[in-house]
């Protein structure tokens, strides 16, 4: 991915839950950045389950906050850094969803 100037979307819970909370974290992503030497960038979607309910495919009005983290850095780090920089992806997007609706 660094090589090629690629981005990639990764949602580390791997679906969407039935209650709206986060899901456990698949390793994924961090295994991703890991292998590339790039870095994880912590992203919150906010109010996608008002606009689109679950199991619906009929789009609502609404509004969706987006929030970024800071990146989390992965150079040096190898394959059993995984699970440390899943935690930390994890704790960064509770954070963002936490500050709430705007």
């Amino acid at each position: 991915m660094r090589e090629q100037g690629l981005s990639m979307l990764v949602f580390p819970e791997g679906g969407r839950s039935e209650d709206g909370e986060l899901q456990e974290f698949k390793d994924g992503a961090a295994y991703l950045a890991i292998k590339s030497c790039v870095p994880v960038l912590p992203i919150a979607l906010i109010g996608v389950r008002d606009i689109l309910p679950m199991h619906s495919h009929h789009i609502r009005p609404g509004r969706v906050t987006l929030r970024i983290g800071d990146p989390i850095p992965t150079v040096g780090l190898g394959n059993a850094d995984r699970a440390a920089v899943t935690a930390r992806l994890l704790a960064d997007i509770q954070a963002l969803r936490k500050l709430g609706h705007t």
